[in-house]
C-alpha cells in the first residue's frame, strides 16, 4: 500500500513540475501563427537564399526546442520545401547565437564561436542532406 502512495507522491510532484510545460506548448500551438518567426519563414521563396533565412531565424530562437516542431509542422501546412524545415530545425537546437556568451564564459571564445559557425554550416548540410533523400 505504501508504494502505491509514493506512486501517486512521484505522479503528483511529476504534474506539478511538467504542467506549466504542457500548457505552454498547447498556448504556443494556438498562437504560432501569429509568431514573428512563423511569420519570416512564411514570406520565404524557393531558392537558396530562403535556407540561409531558415538557419538564422532558426539559430536566433530561444524557446524550447520541442516548440521548433510545432512551427515546423505550420510550415509544412504552408507547402514549404523540406530543405528549409530541416535547416530550420536542425539550427534551433544546435546554434545559438544568444547564448554565445554564456558559452565564452564556461568555454573558450574559439570554442563557442567555432562550434555555432559549425553548427550552422552543417544545418545547411543536414537540410540538403534529407532534400536530396527525399
Amino acid at each position: 500500500m505504501t508504494n502505491i502512495k509514493q506512486n501517486l507522491i512521484n505522479i503528483f510532484y511529476w504534474l506539478k513540475e511538467n504542467i506549466p510545460i504542457i500548457v505552454g506548448v498547447l498556448l504556443l500551438i494556438s498562437m504560432v501563427k501569429y509568431s514573428p518567426i512563423f511569420n519570416c519563414l512564411q514570406n520565404l521563396k524557393d531558392n537558396f537564399f530562403s535556407v540561409i533565412i531558415a538557419d538564422f531565424v532558426g539559430s536566433i530562437a530561444a524557446w524550447n526546442p520541442i516548440n521548433s516542431y510545432i512551427i515546423a509542422s505550420q510550415i509544412w501546412n504552408l507547402q514549404e520545401k523540406i530543405i528549409v524545415i530541416t535547416t530550420f530545425l536542425v539550427a534551433w537546437v544546435t546554434v545559438w547565437f544568444l547564448q554565445i556568451p554564456a558559452e565564452i564564459y564556461f568555454f573558450w571564445r574559439k570554442f563557442a564561436i567555432l562550434r555555432n559557425l559549425v553548427s550552422f554550416v552543417f544545418a545547411i548540410l543536414a537540410g540538403l542532406i534529407v532534400y536530396l533523400l527525399m
